[in-house]
């Protein structure tokens, strides 16, 4: 190989090998310092996906309206299965602020006096009851309580009066949950509703009389 040849060859080593050196540095800065300007596009977007679905997902809370809550009640005596019969509670009622609201019941089969089935209120609808399992040596007698004689609006009321004793008590946290119970109604026409109060130095179950009205704190 002539001088020439080898200087050519030399100086296309040198060059492939800055080339190389440079696509390397390149490929070490990208993986250390990405672009930014995408990053914040792909957080702008990301922020503005979650924005969006935020809001499609927006819901009212179940406690807006007492006419809501009674027109719930409505819709789940005029159920196919329960329109124009004695209906029964088993033992107790249950809401929750979630979503859309939900809602739990026990209703005596009306049917089968035996039986038990669970209704749940959710996605803005009653679901299909479920059969409840109980135990041989349950007395359902002891635990039944005429539908009609509760009225699911109260619910908004003692959610109301929930949270204005929360505030109170220097609370900030929402009132969500709301239950209804009672024992043995038939005898001692003895039900309740409660709430749980998170006050900033004690909590507190609250007792409610059956139309809503506040009876204590403990």
């Amino acid at each position: 190989m002539n001088k020439k040849h080898f200087s050519l060859f030399a100086i296309l080593a040198f060059s492939l090998y800055f080339i190389s050196c440079d696509k390397l540095r390149e490929s070490f800065e990208r993986t250390k310092n990405p672009k930014r300007i995408d990053l914040r596009q792909a957080d702008d977007e990301i922020h503005s996906d979650t924005v969006a679905h935020s809001k499609a997902k927006t819901f009212q809370s179940l406690y807006h309206s007492a006419e809501r809550l009674d027109s719930i009640q409505s819709e789940l005596e005029n159920l196919p299965e329960l329109k124009g019969k004695k209906i029964n509670i088993y033992h107790s009622l249950y809401f929750y602020d979630f979503k859309a609201g939900y809602i739990s019941i026990r209703i005596q089969n009306p049917d089968s006096a035996s039986y038990i089935d669970e209704y749940k209120y959710q996605n803005g609808e009653w679901q299909q009851p479920v059969p409840v399992k109980l135990s041989r040596l349950e007395k359902i007698d002891d635990g039944l309580m005429p539908f009609n004689e509760i009225k699911f609006s109260t619910a908004k009321i003692v959610h109301d009066v929930s949270m204005d004793k929360t505030k109170e008590l220097g609370g900030k946290g929402n009132i969500q949950h709301v239950y209804f119970n009672f024992h043995n109604y038939a005898k001692n026409k003895k039900a309740t509703w409660n709430t749980r109060i998170y006050g900033v130095r004690a909590d507190y179950s609250a007792y409610f009389s059956i139309d809503g009205k506040f009876l204590e704190m403990r």
